[in-house]
């Protein structure tokens, strides 16, 4: 029987309970591939575009998933696993944007576009998760489940529709994982009880790209065929955070009423840094400058906070009236 989730969360909107995959007494799976290049890709690149001024349009290099399920019994009516894994990525031409011929040269101030190299977006996602359920008694059962994610953006190429792509620096997540602890024990056809503790990290950061000079200096230019084009230097930031929540609650349901109570108990932390070896940047308008902007980078911003709730809440049903409180 569903219970509202009203007394439980710790903001208000729309909640909804999510039933996961498990594993059972027999094996089972699933395998997922797909694929695709540019000679799938349709094309719509004529005159008129080019005349209008685009020099060339976005254009699918490759894009891929494999995603294999299996899941079955470790001990039959006993303990059962469900795991999983995924590979996904893609590569694409940025339109109009180009590698900048003078990238990397500290006497050269301007961006001066190679037409033979064209800029990639590109993103490589790797994951694995697995779950593990054990019926420990027929009235106890725990659920432990693990995910871990990498991913990496701009490692084979970089740059955006304005932004050259030797101003992006190496994008990176990992650790990214989630862990769970769960344990459920239905006393009663009316009473359950319900603990869990889990996990929640994540980390998105970038670094420099191999053999960068870093006196190098940011540049954003005003004027020019890519209005706002930002080219030459490179910043970057890193962002780890850690969210652990742990919770407990007993449920009594009948066929009209129901009531919950419980607590939700959460310890966050963050640290988010940024760097820019030069601190500096100039903005240009024709290649000539007209302004520079001065960063607080490195700088480094720790957050830790802790919350702690008690919560009862009950639900009567009588014909089609429902009353929550």
């Amino acid at each position: 029987c569903a219970l509202p989730i009203f007394g439980e969360a710790e903001t208000s909107g729309v909640g909804f309970n999510v039933v996961p995959r498990e594993g059972g007494n027999t094996i089972h799976g699933s395998f997922f591939l797909g694929f695709a290049n540019s000679s799938m890709q349709g094309k719509n690149f004529d005159d008129a575009l080019r005349t209008a001024g685009l020099a060339s349009p976005n254009e699918l290099v490759k894009v891929w998933e494999v995603t294999p399920i299996v899941g079955g019994p470790l001990m039959k009516d006993k303990l059962w696993f469900l795991a999983s894994a995924r590979h996904q990525g893609t590569r694409n031409t940025i339109a109009g944007m180009y590698y900048n011929k003078n990238a990397g040269d500290i006497t050269k101030w301007t961006y001066e576009p190679d037409l033979t190299r064209p800029a990639l977006d590109d993103g490589t996602w790797k994951s694995a998760a697995l779950r593990l359920t054990y019926q420990a008694t027929q009235k106890n059962k725990i659920n432990v489940f693990w995910d871990e994610q990498d991913r990496r953006v701009g490692w084979v190429g970089g740059g955006t529709t304005v932004r050259s792509p030797e101003e992006i620096a190496l994008q990176f997540g990992h650790p990214n994982r989630v862990g769970q602890l769960t344990w459920s024990s239905p006393v009663t056809s009316r009473i359950l009880l319900e603990a869990g503790a889990s996990l929640h990290q994540l980390q998105w950061s970038g670094k420099e790209r191999p053999g960068y000079n870093r006196n190098m200096i940011r540049v954003v230019e005003q004027g020019g065929a890519i209005p706002g084009l930002a080219y030459r230097g490179q910043t970057w930031a890193s962002n780890w955070s850690g969210t652990y929540p742990l919770r407990g609650a007993i449920s009594y349901v009948t066929g009209s009423h129901s009531s919950k109570f419980g607590f939700l108990r959460t310890h966050y932390t963050t640290d988010d840094r940024a760097a820019d070896p030069q601190g500096i940047a100039y903005r240009f308008l024709n290649g000539v400058p007209n302004q520079l902007t001065l960063s607080g980078a490195p700088r480094r911003i720790l957050e830790e906070h802790t919350t702690f709730g008690l919560y009862a809440q009950d639900s009567w049903t009588i014909k089609r009236l429902s009353v929550q409180g």
